[in-house]
């Protein structure tokens, strides 16, 4: 979810990007009928970009990804939570919080 706005030479675009509970292939319940998978917690991350014009070919701009510094995991392939010997750490961790920037000069 997402929107852009823009107040003059100011324009801001934040994102919102949910992820529900993510299923894995190791099983974790083997004892009924249903095998269940095993899952990690979802996340959600909020990601910001924006930018001020300086002049008529001048602009500067920010980018922010992971703004709120969510600590989150992804799935792996073929990950287990019940293998103690992974490789796969237990979801594969995910970007911290990152900053970057620049200027734009149209010619």
């Amino acid at each position: 979810m997402g929107t852009d706005v823009r107040a003059g030479k100011f324009s801001i675009s934040p994102r919102l990007i949910w992820m529900g509970s993510q299923h894995l292939s190791g099983i974790s319940d083997t004892s009924g009928p249903v095998l269940r998978r095993q899952t990690i917690s979802g996340y959600t991350l909020l990601n910001i970009s924006a930018r001020y014009e300086v002049g008529k070919r001048l602009s500067v701009f920010a980018n922010v990804t992971n703004a709120l510094d969510k600590h989150y995991r992804s799935v792996a392939f073929n990950m287990d939570l019940s293998k103690k010997d992974t490789e796969l750490f237990y979801g594969q961790h995910e970007d911290p919080i990152r900053v970057y920037g620049g200027v734009n000069i149209k010619f």
